[in-house]
């Protein structure tokens, strides 16, 4: 089991968000609409499929499509999530590596490919879910806001790169994008949500005086099974976990069929929650549940068990049916979208945007 600690306790602490440049706002249909208040499309992509959700002007959420991944896709997904897949830039050979492979994703691009090849294999899996949403919306969709895995190996560029070379684009609100699950499945549950949100100013005031509190999320799904402890408090508020871990040989896929092996495979998963569970900075607070395979009551049996060896008294937040947790994190993705998408840009806005939390 690898499980992640941060680089220093500082980073912790400190907002990790990722700040969009030159990046307009754009309606998910046709030009000329921009009057309207327009649907805000979230996608999930996990390790092995992707699923869509969308939310209208009345407050609704919609679930939309799921699109199951190639082997080129699961397999870059087993290499991004390898703690060794994350690129470092520190010492000046290190930063030589780098400019030149940013030279090389440059070129790339001016010449009309993706900037690397798996930046094109991303690319390739959101064109199949562009497709999806098109045949299901009867509209060409022209802006999603994705979210993935904690995946060591992905950058912010990464994503950037595929959905341009896509099609899409990414939707920011007050300048700041969000692709963890983990936000959009906070998010997805209500948590973090300003109700001034049209109001950058107000709804900045409001994020102000919410509540610090420490969640621990667990993700079952086909392919791999992830436990985050993530220090939370507004739905763009993305601070570096406390604690994380991602493992590609614990997914729903790898479950045995035989006692013996099967009642293995728990344990480690059992081992997996305690561990992250009580390696973070204080008790948790909360446990979000999400995944295909969430709601699977063997499971839910291991994640109850485990819960009672780790520090604290952690409310349980998920709803037990499988749609709802395989959905999760994409129908907060949505939530995020509309409200980038239809944020009304004013001068107290702008002025927001200067402001730290």
């Amino acid at each position: 089991m690898k499980i992640l600690l941060p680089f220093s306790l500082l980073a912790v602490v400190g907002a990790y968000v990722l700040r969009q440049h030159d990046r307009p706002q754009t309606s998910i249909i046709e030009e000329g609409r921009r009057e309207e208040r327009v649907p805000g499309i979230g996608v999930h992509l996990t390790t092995s499929y992707a699923v869509a959700a969308v939310r209208y002007e009345n407050g609704t959420t919609e679930d939309l499509v799921k699109v199951k991944a190639g082997a080129d896709y699961i397999n870059l997904m087993t290499r991004w999530a390898d703690p060794a897949s994350t690129r470092i830039c520190d010492s000046d050979w290190e930063k030589l590596l780098c400019g030149i492979a940013q030279k090389k994703r440059d070129w790339n691009k001016f010449l009309g490919r993706p900037s690397t090849p798996e930046v094109g294999i991303l690319a390739a899996m959101l064109q199949d879910v562009k497709i999806a949403l098109a045949d299901k919306l009867r509209t060409e969709v022209k802006a999603i806001n994705p979210v993935f895995p904690m995946l060591a190996g992905l950058e912010q560029k990464d994503v950037e790169d595929a959905l341009g070379y896509a099609g899409l684009e990414w939707p920011s609100y007050s300048s700041w994008s969000v692709y963890r699950e983990t936000n959009a499945a906070y998010v997805g549950m209500g948590h973090g949500l300003c109700n001034d949100w049209e109001n950058p100013h107000n709804c900045l005031f409001e994020e102000t005086r919410m509540p610090y509190e420490r969640a621990l999320f667990l993700n079952f799904d086909n392919s791999s099974f992830e436990a985050v402890v993530q220090l939370m408090k507004t739905a763009s508020w993305q601070a570096t976990p406390d604690v994380y871990t991602l493992e590609m040989d614990l997914g729903w896929w790898d479950l045995p069929m035989y006692e013996v092996p099967r009642a293995r495979f728990w344990a480690r998963i059992h081992e997996t929650i305690v561990d992250v569970g009580n390696s973070g900075f204080g008790d948790i607070d909360k446990v979000f549940i999400l995944g295909q395979h969430a709601s699977d009551p063997e499971f839910l049996d291991v994640v109850e068990g485990a819960l009672k060896e780790i520090a604290g008294s952690p409310e349980v937040i998920g709803m037990q049916e499988a749609d709802d947790t395989e959905m999760l994190a994409a129908r907060g993705s949505a939530e995020w979208a509309y409200r980038a998408l239809n944020v009304q840009r004013n001068d107290e806005g702008s002025e927001a945007e200067g402001m730290e939390l």
